[in-house]
């Protein structure tokens, strides 16, 4: 784990000095621009570094091996495929069906 600690630190690093270095010279799309680069990029990599282990845990619907078992090129271009909503991916988020008395309540408040 040690290397996904050490990797996760070194992102949490170039984030904020990328935030505090960057300017676009207009402070509300300063602030997009470090909502965006802290949502994307720091959250993501807590979830992909220290959260999960994706080569094992995460499968696309097209794999036919597991990824720990491919080779570090395909390895790579397998990760690089992920999105962060899961389509396609074991992770995916499913729909669900909501109750009428559910939706009753919604409209009330």
């Amino acid at each position: 784990m040690t290397w996904r600690s050490s990797g996760w630190s070194l992102i949490m690093v170039l984030t904020v000095w990328s935030m505090t270095t960057t300017t676009t010279g207009q402070p509300q799309h300063d602030y997009a621009l470090g909502i965006w680069s802290f949502g994307t990029l720091v959250l993501d990599s807590v979830r992909m570094l220290l959260l999960t282990q994706p080569l094992r845990e995460f499968r696309h619907i097209s794999d036919k091996v597991p990824a720990h078992k491919l080779p570090f090129l395909q390895r790579f271009f397998w990760i690089m495929s992920t999105t962060g909503r899961g389509i396609g991916w074991s992770f995916e988020v499913g729909t669900y069906a909501v109750d009428a008395e559910s939706l009753f309540l919604i409209q009330i408040f």
